[in-house]
């Protein structure tokens, strides 16, 4: 009965959440972050980007004004600066 019930609940809760979280990052009103790729790197990020999420391997971004998503893997990736809610940055440095 247990199993049900969270089945249930995870099966409407899950969708319903994605659903939101994602309209959130379209309409940019998540916190902004700067990725400020490795020299080395290939790839390039949008200046300005809202993290969708990460894995041990890589960071998805979102660029709300070209609607362009990003998957960078974070070997390229030197520092993510975030944007707090006063509009000053905080610095977190990758460890290497």
């Amino acid at each position: 009965m247990v199993l049900a019930i969270v089945a249930y609940f995870g099966g409407i809760f899950t969708p319903l959440y994605a659903q939101y979280r994602a309209e959130q990052i379209q309409a940019g009103r998540t916190r902004k972050a700067m990725v400020r790729l490795s020299p080395e790197s290939p790839a390039t990020a949008p200046r300005e980007s809202h993290i969708i999420g990460t894995t041990s391997q890589f960071v998805f971004l979102y660029d709300a004004p070209t609607r362009k998503t990003r998957i960078i893997p974070f070997d390229n990736v030197a520092e993510i600066s975030f944007t707090n809610k006063v509009g000053q940055r905080k610095v977190r440095q990758l460890p290497r």
